[in-house]
């Protein structure tokens, strides 16, 4: 059999071109194998010259057992056409070596895998062999100049672009915008009675659904107060009330529950005003209906499958519903034109939107999952082609109009190519961001305060699902938004801005996710670094990316382990996506590979491996600088390079006498001169925010004003007098943005804004006025009125750790007892008897704090028996036995005279007191 020479080149000086070239490091080194079905084994036959061996690699593998080895060939750059079902350039090959002459039959090759180098420039003749071709049913037509693989019409002489791994592109050749606009026209003509110009008469909608209010069994509802109406909208509010009563969607009220209403007016003058009604009152006693809205991913995870995509809005959807009967009393409004109630369900109630959903999932409960999704009063549809999505928009609309539900022509598009949907755009390319929630990101100025800070770290988050590594950057923007910075907003160092910057330069680089296909889950790729970690889950595109930063304990874990901790939160945040397949997990820590066999774990690692039982999944180790998604995306450079802006600016000229008497004020105040002495010296970084430009000091963007002159009380004038006399702290928030001197917020709280003579004049108190005093009688007698109090505990001396004051209000005199911390009252009964009665006889008041002593049953019941009338002092208010206060200081300052060095004595020393 003679061989067969194919010639894939003309000329043979390419290893001379492929040595150079690799001398460059120009070439593609490939590490991993991409194909999905691998050809038989090659077979050596005596006729055939065996495969020549490349150059060696440094570091090849080790040795392993053969493994099917495709044919392929060199891809041109010339031919553009693919199938998807074509072989993809192996990243590895297999040279093979003859052992010695007494080997067994079986071993007479031996093969080693070596990395290949794919060079676009490498041209070489390859010599193949007949039964090679046979085996692998490549047939050659010499006329014709092709070799194809007949199972997947592969040319080999021919080849596709140099890509490694081809994205099969779902396009849509018919499907130009033109067709699509006559079609979506076609079908709302055809189903016009589903898209009514206007809602029709609650007397022709659906009796088969109602919405059900049901109250908590003895729930007390309240009657609130109207709100006011400003008179500019009172006759657009008529107007809207006329339209609902000649709907029959409203009617006169005389319903004892009453709920506020009010009037929300549109950006657009010429569009009606909003009614709002106030049913918080209602939504506290009204029994949740608990029925579950879809979840926003498992929407976009089957909508991206399509390529034709169509979206229903539905008109004032919540007004296509019937309140049931026995149930529209709850529904009473108050307007400035009487008392109503709804007849449809309103907007406001707690259970309308899972009223409405349930309603639209049964009318639909056949599509559902299948051809379309619906989210309240949002569907979409999609389809593989412009055939089948006639054939799905026509189901879903006749499903809508058999149970009387009606759509908006407007706002519906039938036929697309690409549409936004729930805050997201969806088109052949995959999942994106929304264009306008980008939009408001890139354009959102420096951050001034913590409110700014938490908006915007909001809007960012809304979108992470796109952006890799988002934790890395937020670390340093995170503590910003802390309750303490809400009064003290600390300065914005250059560290803020740079991770600022970070945070904008990923959204513009924002990854178009594809979908999810669970015969081939793909990927996961994992990183960690100092303070966050994260993971990208891919396939041949990323589906999804998702970090946070390290919390708490989790800063202290060893690194391998914050790795293996980053592989169970993407396990857990996809679980419903990869439990059931089989999961290729790449990461940069080699010893994870081994953590399955790992024989002494601890506790932590024991709990993570039980959780990890419940996967198919293996863990590989993947260099860091080719982990580059997960890896390389993450790293915060250290300075961006700012986009240039072009806009119209303020033409602003300065006070130059102001600003010298600023620079004046730096050589007199001691606080500045020290500072600018710092920074001559560079005693003071860089990152401290504190810089000189321009002879003028700045704390991050705020001007120190110095203590001169009257620099500060000119600009307390101006954010306090000129701006209409507000509050400490509004005046104060208007200064920090720009001013920066120590204790400002003191200086303009308690000393400015109180001393404001016109402040005092105009404004009236918000405060109730200081009540007048109420203190205690003057007693008739003396003797008759005692203060009782205990000190304690004390320093334990003959078995007394406590001392018991009893004080006369009128004569101040006292006496002192000592006693126990742990007395009761019957001790402290005898206690009184023996000090005070048998020395002073029984008074007529006792006034003492609320001890447990004196709130129990038997100090009542004595003071009953002996006729004294008892009064308690306020609880936490000593002000109201200041007397006995009084004395407890007297007799613990003499007491400190005539203790010993060891704190004991002072039980021998009360009756020299």
């Amino acid at each position: 059999m003679s061989p067969l020479c194919i010639n894939l080149a003309k000329t043979r000086s390419a290893h001379r071109a492929a040595e150079a070239l690799l001398a460059k490091q120009h070439l593609i080194a490939l590490q991993t194998p991409l194909l999905t079905s691998p050809l038989p084994s090659l077979t050596p036959s005596p006729m055939s010259s065996p495969v020549p061996k490349p150059r060696p690699v440094p570091k090849p593998p080790r040795k392993r057992t053969c493994k099917p080895v495709p044919a392929y060939s060199r891809k041109t750059a010339n031919d553009s056409s693919s199938s998807e079902d074509s072989y993809r350039p192996s990243a590895t090959m297999s040279t093979f070596s003859k052992p010695s002459a007494d080997a067994s039959p079986d071993a007479q090759w031996q093969s080693r895998v070596q990395l290949a180098i794919v060079s676009p420039t490498l041209h070489s003749d390859l010599i193949i062999g007949l039964d090679f071709l046979q085996t692998n049913f490549i047939v050659v037509d010499a006329h014709a100049r092709t070799a194809i693989d007949k199972r997947s019409n592969f040319d080999l002489l021919h080849p596709p672009d140099p890509t490694l791994w081809r994205i099969p592109a779902k396009t849509t050749p018919a499907a130009t915008r033109q067709h699509l606009q006559n079609l979506d026209a076609k079908f709302k003509k055809k189903y016009a009675e589903c898209f009514p110009t206007e809602l029709p008469h609650v007397s022709e909608l659906s009796t088969d659904c109602y919405h059900c209010i049901e109250v908590q069994p003895n729930a007390r509802i309240s009657v609130a107060r109207a709100y006011s109406c400003p008179r500019k909208f009172c006759q657009g509010w008529k107007t809207l009330i006329d339209q609902h009563l000649a709907a029959g969607r409203i009617r006169p009220s005389s319903s004892q529950y009453a709920s506020p209403s009010f009037i929300i007016p549109k950006s657009d003058p010429n569009v009606l005003l909003c009614w709002v009604n106030d049913y918080c009152i209602l939504n506290e006693v009204t029994v949740p209906d608990n029925y579950p809205l879809p979840r926003v991913d498992d929407i976009l995870v089957d909508c991206a499958k399509g390529v034709i995509w169509g979206k229903i809005d539905m008109t004032n959807s919540f007004f296509q519903t019937l309140v049931h009967p026995d149930h529209i009393k709850y529904t009473a409004t108050l307007t400035p034109f009487g008392l109503w109630e709804w007849v449809v369900m309103p907007m406001g109630m707690r259970n309308s939107p899972a009223t409405h959903q349930r309603r639209v999932t049964l009318a639909l409960k056949e599509q559902i999952g299948k051809i379309c999704h619906i989210y309240l009063d949002h569907i979409i549809i999609w389809s593989n082609s412009i055939a089948e999505h006639e054939i799905n928009v026509a189901k879903v609309i006749e499903a809508l109009c058999t149970v009387h539900l009606y759509c908006s022509a407007t706002k519906s598009s039938l036929f697309c190519t690409e549409i936004n949907f729930l805050g997201h755009h969806i088109s052949a390319r995959g999942v994106e961001a929304d264009t306008s929630k980008v939009e408001k990101i890139l354009n959102w100025p420096t951050p001034k305060c913590a409110k700014h800070v938490r908006q915007f770290l909001g809007l960012v988050r809304y979108i992470t699902a796109f952006l890799p590594a988002l934790a890395e950057h937020t670390a340093i923007l995170t503590p910003l938004t802390k309750k303490e910075c809400n009064t003290n907003f600390p300065p914005w160092s250059n560290e803020h801005q740079t991770a600022f910057n970070a945070i904008k330069q990923l959204v513009v680089g924002r990854d178009c996710l594809t979908t999810i296909d669970h015969l081939n889950p793909g990927l996961n790729k994992i990183f960690v670094t100092f303070l966050s970690f994260g993971e990208t889950w891919e396939t041949a595109r990323p589906v999804a990316f998702d970090s946070r930063q390290l919390q708490g304990a989790e800063l202290n874990y060893p690194v391998h382990e914050q790795e293996m901790l980053a592989i169970l939160r993407a396990l857990k945040k996809w679980r419903t996506d990869l439990l059931g397949s089989h999961i290729t997990i790449y990461t940069d820590y080699k010893t994870l590979e081994n953590f399955d066999h790992q024989k002494d774990l601890s506790r932590r690692q024991a709990r993570w491996m039980e959780y990890l039982s419940q996967y198919d999944y293996d863990i590989h180790y993947i260099r860091g600088e080719d982990n580059s998604v997960a890896d390389a995306l993450s790293r915060l450079p250290s300075s961006y390079t700012e986009p240039q802006v072009v806009a119209p600016i303020w033409s602003i000229t300065s006070d130059k006498s102001l600003l010298d008497d600023i620079k004046l004020g730096y050589t007199e105040d001691p606080w500045t001169k020290s500072l600018l002495h710092d920074i001559k010296h560079d005693l003071i970084l860089p990152s401290s925010g504190i810089n000189l430009i321009d002879d003028l000091l700045f704390i991050g963007d705020r001007l120190v004003i110095p203590k001169y002159a009257d620099l500060r009380e000119n600009l307390f004038r101006l954010a306090h007098d000129n701006l209409g006399h507000f509050g400490g702290d509004k005046s104060y928030a208007t200064l920090r943005s720009s001013y920066y001197w120590p204790n400002m917020r003191r200086n303009l709280v308690t000393a400015y804004v109180p001393q404001c003579m016109e402040c005092q004049r105009n404004k009236s108190r918000t405060t109730k006025p200081t009540g007048p005093l109420h203190p205690l009688p003057v007693p008739d007698a003396c003797f008759s009125s005692l203060t009782i109090d205990f000190v304690g505990p004390l320093p334990n001396d003959n078995g007394f750790d406590a001392l018991c004051t009893m004080t006369d209000r009128s004569g101040a005199n006292i006496q002192i007892a000592p006693t126990r911390c742990d007395c009761t009252a019957e001790d402290f009964a005898l206690l009184f008897f023996n000090t005070w009665y048998c020395e002073n006889g029984c008074p007529d008041e006792i006034i003492s704090d609320r001890d447990k002593l004196f709130v129990s049953r038997f100090w009542k019941a004595f003071m009953k028996l002996t006729g004294i009338k008892h009064k308690l002092s306020t609880a936490f208010h000593p002000q109201t036995d200041g007397l006995s206060e009084r004395s407890n200081k007297t007799v613990i300052q003499c007491v400190r005279y005539h203790v010993e060095r060891n704190q004991k004595g002072w039980v021998k020393s009360l009756p020299r007191i």
